[in-house]
């Protein structure tokens, strides 16, 4: 039983120092300069994070300073990304430092924001360590719940190297369980094993043979067999690997194995090798748990006197370490060693220094046990409160989820009886050109029969007096119907305004692209009071969606296409998954339903309107960007070299040609790369000193020109350049003739 006791100890110390919590070490005056240096509120933060992880052993003061400010920015800044890493790195600090409750603390919080932000990984990694908390606390049934959980996460990542990982975990949680779960735990290095044979990890595999056989060597009717052959195979690749610490591991524990089948020269042989490496390695302690071994040897040898001057020697280094463990197992061999003398009276010395040792040991376990008790009613009462405050969240959801549906409707029920409003307007313009039109024909009709009758005007003095009467009457019901053909077009007007109040309603707010893309400019420009170009964007969790597009026509017809579009552009990527959520598959659905709604069949006199648009869907996780477009390309410029992504040759509606789906293009981006999406607006307007198009040549090349400039400053420069083409030498020569719209965004940070 003591033997079984020295291999499980072992086996523990193994496994953690084998689990998640390490990391490189850089640097800390480099990173405390990047820290003082930088204007970069994001870079502050990961670095702040960094170096909170870094001093986790050698500072835990300051470690816990760097991590509460990285906290603060990233809450002042509401960073997640940075708030959630900021809380893993605490929650690690803490744990390695031995405060569980704290860790527990911070590792909840940061799993509530890596669930908001869709990051598997980190969900992984996180659960696990929460899992190694509750192992030390020995909750094995929570440990093992965390470890299962952590394992999904990883089998859907498909992270073999991190399942490994967590399968040797969960192997340690079943050996400090007992005999009862050696199997299990057998059962779990074994797939471990499996997992590094595939990937020729062998110091993975190394370790996995040195724990499968010291598992087996530990039972109470151990296969020594087996364990040696397990062993055999530990010692063989640590010695290719040069590893010493494993060689002097697997020496000592073929050894002690030989020992107890008491082939005593072979036990003699890798006992010695094991004790001369663990000099080399200066490692006081496992110097002195061989040394009980070869005490043990000499005893079976009969040579007593050696063997106590072995147990002098390790009781000397147990005191210096402190190990009262150490003593046990030493007293414990003298107690063998003098009764096989014959000198009972020293035999029974050692034995009840035994049994004091066994008692302070005792003692240090109920002190352990109540002070894990105690933190283990902490994680109980924390755990009852996340529980209520997490329904109390739910409540808050559902209001909330309650009160956006409202809003929805509101706003649905607003665009009806905006678009009945229209119709009436337009019902009554008509009604007004028609009487105006009647107007026109009796006045001429008056007019040329006044100029016939001017002939004989001496003659018919008092005809012409007769019918001035009349003429006055028409003439004051001419200027009734002129002013009401005013105050007509001025309601019409007022009502254009307030469709353009309502565009620029719907229109994404600038502050919600900043916040999302912060380096970015937009220019707007409609010909007329409304347009029909419009932009529009989303967020959708890892995702930016950004899109320019051109309706047909302009003005009001073109208004009602873009509130059209906006409108099946939120529906569609509020019911798309987030792995459907590409530049093709949007468009594609977007066709479908402008056909739909404009019942467009291909017939023959029916309406073809639609719009041209280019979508784009900014993938920071992966660092990829898609593109589709329906007839408007994407212009990308990275390092001053442009390429230009054509789109496909069909729009938003019903066409000729049109392919099944469009095409999403995907493109890799880094930081600094710049891309534009625009309508036709621009490179079709007419002027310049000759009046022709501005064309596309010459608008990729002013972008390529400007696209290191200020996102806001490039904004001015296509203003400017717009503007004196319209009024070449300063003179207004040219209208604006389209609806103008450009973004251009630069890739920031991902």
């Amino acid at each position: 039983m003591k033997y079984a006791l020295r291999i499980i100890n072992i086996i523990i110390f193994l496994c953690l120092i084998n689990t998640a919590f390490s990391q490189n070490d850089p640097k800390v005056d480099s990173i405390l300069n990047i820290i003082n240096t930088t204007t970069n509120d994001t870079t502050k933060i990961k670095e702040l994070y960094g170096l909170c992880w870094l001093l986790r052993y050698t500072d835990l003061n300051k470690a816990v300073e760097y991590g509460e400010q990285a906290i603060n920015l990233s809450k002042k800044i509401q960073y997640k990304p940075g708030l959630a890493e900021s809380y893993k790195s605490m929650g690690g600090v803490y744990y390695v430092n031995s405060n569980y409750s704290q860790s527990y603390d911070y590792y909840v919080k940061s799993v509530d924001l890596f669930v908001e932000l869709n990051d598997t990984l980190n969900l992984s990694k996180v659960k696990h360590n929460i899992g190694s908390i509750f192992s030390q606390q020995a909750d094995y049934e929570s440990a093992l719940k965390y470890f299962y959980e952590s394992l999904k996460f990883k089998e859907f990542l498909k992270d073999d190297k991190g399942i490994a990982a967590t399968y040797n975990a969960i192997g340690l949680v079943f050996v400090e369980q007992g005999e009862n779960f050696y199997k299990d735990a057998e059962e779990y290095f074994t797939k471990a094993m499996d997992i590094y044979i595939k990937f020729d990890d062998k110091a993975g595999i190394a370790k996995s043979y040195y724990r499968i056989g010291s598992v087996k060597n530990t039972y109470r009717n151990p296969n020594r067999q087996e364990a040696k052959e397990f062993l055999f195979k530990y010692l063989e690749i640590s010695t290719e690997l040069k590893d010493e610490t494993s060689i002097a591991q697997a020496n000592g524990s073929i050894g002690s194995i030989y020992l107890r089948l008491e082939q005593l020269d072979s036990a003699f042989i890798f006992l010695n090798k094991s004790t001369e490496t663990w000099k080399k390695l200066n490692s006081p302690f496992e110097i002195a748990n061989n040394y009980t071994y070869m005490a043990e040897y000499y005893i079976l040898k009969s040579e007593y006197d050696k063997s106590i001057g072995l147990l002098q020697q390790a009781l000397k280094i147990a005191e210096q370490i402190s190990s009262l463990a150490l003593k046990r197992e030493v007293y414990s061999i003298y107690v063998d060693v003098y009764t096989a003398k014959g000198d009972y009276q020293s035999a029974l010395q050692y034995n009840r220094r035994y049994y004091e040792a066994i008692d302070s040991l005792r003692k240090n376990d109920l002190a352990d046990k109540v002070s894990k008790l105690e933190l283990q009613k902490d994680f109980e009462k924390q755990l009852i409160e996340r529980e209520l405050a997490q329904k109390a969240e739910e409540q808050k959801q559902e209001i909330e989820n309650q009160a956006r549906e409202k809003r929805q409707l509101i706003i649905s029920v607003f665009f009806l009886i905006a678009f009945v409003f229209v119709i009436i307007i337009a019902l009554l313009i008509y009604r007004n050109n028609k009487q105006q039109h009647k107007a026109n024909i009796l006045l001429k009709a008056q007019h040329d029969e006044i100029v016939e009758k001017n002939g004989i005007l001496n003659q018919k003095n008092e005809e012409i007096e007769a019918q001035k009467d009349e003429i006055e009457i028409q003439l004051k019901r001419v200027t009734k119907l002129k002013e009401e053909v005013e105050v007509q077009r001025q309601h019409v007007m007022d009502s254009i305004i307030y469709a353009k109040r309502i565009q620029e309603a719907i229109l994404p707010p600038v502050e919600i692209i900043n916040n999302a893309l912060p380096q970015n400019f937009i220019i707007f420009r409609p010909r007329d009071v409304v347009s029909g170009d419009f932009y529009w964007f989303a967020k959708k969790e890892h995702l930016s969606i950004i899109t320019v597009a051109d309706c047909t026509g302009h003005g009001v017809p073109g208004a009602f296409m873009s509130m059209l579009g906006i409108s099946f552009l939120n529906e569609i990527v509020n019911t798309m998954t987030i792995e459907e959520t590409t530049a093709g598959n949007i468009l594609t659905r977007l066709r479908h339903n402008v056909k739909t709604a404009l019942r467009q069949t291909g017939k023959e006199n029916e309406a073809k309107d639609g719009m041209d648009i280019a979508m784009c869907v900014i993938d920071a996780t992966n660092q990829k960007l898609h593109y589709a477009g329906a007839n408007n390309p994407l212009v990308f410029i990275r390092n001053n070299e442009l390429t230009h992504y054509k789109a496909d040759k069909m729009p938003i509606g019903i066409h000729i040609k049109e392919a099944a789906e469009f095409t999403n293009n995907e493109i890799e981006i880094q930081i600094g790369d710049v891309f534009y999406i625009f309508s036709d607006g621009f490179v079709d307007q007419f002027g310049g000193p000759k009046g022709n198009k501005f064309m596309i040549k010459s608008f990729k090349e002013r972008l390529v020109e400007i696209n290191n400039l200020q996102m806001e400053e490039q904004r001015n420069k296509l203003i400017q350049l717009f503007l004196a083409w319209l009024n070449p030498e300063g003179e207004k020569k040219y209208e604006q003739i389209d609806d103008v719209c450009v973004i251009g965004i630069r890739i920031h940070e991902l």
